[in-house]
């Protein structure tokens, strides 16, 4: 399970998955093979209202997941295993729906190829740019985003320490994942955009921090600033020439 995505998998093939940990969007090439165990999963979904609109009924559907996951593969994940430590790969969530590839080169190939001409002194000016503008953009003043960014103005890298604190600070806000959606109302939408802002901000600053050679920073913000983006674009240019 990853996300709020069920995924069946055996042999190098992927048998069945369950978008939205919603047992009526079942697909695979074998969606029949874990079928029968999808019996907790349709009991979360029928007894609650779907999709989830509060944290209680996300816990009910996770919860429910997870005993799918036991009844379909026969493995127990007991209270030391949950308590225990475990190797995990980050990966930052997209931010639009429908999503749209992170790869700049994809949004916007000529600057993406101006920037990676550049030195690396200008590639890193450049995300801190970033950073900044969007900081002040969306009063994004959390002390470990300013500790970060004193940080590699400064030339130097960003600890372990701090870039757990980066995380967190991702994650305290909307659990670290609300996608960017046109119909959302006013007020919500701009708690998303700022939740995405934070995703923009932290991935600039660890790429700031090291080369200077991934701009998937400029595609988030992209999507976040949206009409005032060519603003920051041409900010980054000037900075380029």
């Amino acid at each position: 399970m990853r996300g709020e995505r069920l995924t069946f998998a055996a042999g190098g093939e992927i048998l069945a998955e369950v978008p939205g940990l919603d047992p009526m969007l079942l697909t695979g090439s074998r969606p029949e093979a874990v079928a029968d165990a999808m019996g907790p999963l349709r009991d979360a979904v029928l007894s609650r209202r779907y999709p989830v609109t509060t944290g209680a009924e996300a816990w009910a559907h996770k919860t429910a997941a997870m005993a799918v996951m036991e009844l379909s593969t026969g493995a127990c994940l007991d209270g030391e295993w949950v308590d225990g430590t475990r190797q995990a790969i980050l990966v930052d969530p997209p931010l639009g729906a429908p999503f749209e590839r992170l790869g700049f080169g994809h949004a916007d190939p000529d600057l993406d190829a101006r920037l990676r001409r550049a030195p690396e002194a200008a590639r890193r000016a450049a995300l801190l740019l970033l950073v900044r503008h969007l900081a002040e953009r969306f009063a994004l003043d959390d002390p470990p985003i300013a500790a970060a960014i004193d940080e590699v103005a400064g030339g130097g890298s960003l600890g372990e320490e701090l870039r757990w604190e980066l995380l967190e600070t991702q994650l305290r806000l909307h659990d670290g994942w609300v996608p960017v959606i046109p119909e959302a109302d006013a007020a919500d939408r701009a708690e998303r955009l700022r939740a995405a802002a934070v995703v923009a901000v932290r991935l600039a600053l660890l790429e700031a921090a090291q080369r200077a050679e991934n701009f998937q920073a400029l595609t988030c913000a992209r999507l976040v600033l949206q009409a005032d983006w060519p603003s920051l674009r041409s900010a980054v240019e000037e900075l380029l020439t």
